[in-house]
């Protein structure tokens, strides 16, 4: 069980991408970026009043997906994921607000990636006992499908437990109307 702060990617469905590769695929409704690993226990206190305050000063922005990558690297991988393109650093500068205001609240983030922030999209988990180079040349092999931008409106406290994940908490950005 974890706690992370993210957002959700609804209506795709990528496990016909995944067929033949020896992946656990994760639930279309389940697909999210992660931004920020908190821990196994969720903020408290006025934190998520803080965050709404904050995100709610961020405007709307796309993102786009891009190549399969594994991680947390090729020569041990234990996820299979979607690069995430994010030409106008809207990521980076909503999980710099995040941090600075946990860091605040005096909230002990477990992100073991701290300094190496990658935006990813989680579609699935890797079986083990994988040749790491046989499944690289295998998702190299994939045709992904040109996919357009995905907006990005709000940013969720989402709780992880297993393979399901729910929204704890919800923080819309500003869109324009």
């Amino acid at each position: 069980m974890g706690y992370f702060y993210g957002f959700f990617i609804r209506n795709l469905d990528l496990r016909d991408l995944l067929r033949g590769l020896p992946v656990v695929p994760l639930d279309p409704g389940n697909y999210h970026v992660t931004i920020l690993y908190v821990g196994d226990r969720s903020p408290r206190g006025d934190v998520g009043v803080r965050l709404r305050s904050a995100l709610t000063r961020f405007e709307c922005f796309n993102v786009e997906l891009g190549g399969l990558i594994l991680l947390p690297s090729e020569s041990k991988p234990r996820v299979l994921a979607m690069d995430i393109l994010d030409q106008g650093n809207g990521l980076v500068r909503i999980r710099s607000a995040i941090l600075n205001i946990l860091n605040d609240f005096g909230v002990n983030v477990r992100d073991r990636f701290i300094g190496e922030f990658r935006p990813h999209m989680t579609i699935g988990y890797i079986r083990s006992k994988v040749d790491p180079w046989s499944l690289k040349q295998m998702i190299n092999e994939i045709e992904i499908p040109r996919m357009g931008p995905i907006n990005v409106r709000k940013i969720s406290l989402i709780q992880a437990r297993g393979e399901f994940y729910r929204e704890v908490e919800g923080y819309d950005l500003t869109c324009p109307a």
